[in-house]
């Protein structure tokens, strides 16, 4: 297969998809589902799996930025 068709750039996601993945998960998810919808199975469950892996991480690191300020106190 050439390198250069369009199938095997498809399942690639740019560097914008990376950064929306990122910083906006929701959009990623959004863009992602509109791309299974279309075809692009690869590249749609690629980013709709990385937004949702970096919401729990945000999620986690807001939830022990949180606790952790409380459990120092008590440590103390």
């Amino acid at each position: 297969m050439d390198p250069t068709s369009a199938d095997s750039t498809s399942s690639r996601l740019s560097t914008g998809d990376w950064l929306i993945c990122l910083f906006c998960q929701l959009g990623g998810i959004l863009i992602g589902a509109s791309r299974c919808a279309l075809g692009q199975w690869k590249s749609g469950l690629s980013m709709i799996g990385l937004s949702l892996g970096m919401a729990l991480v945000w999620n986690l690191t807001y939830l022990f930025m949180q606790i952790l300020p409380d459990m120092l106190r008590k440590l103390v």
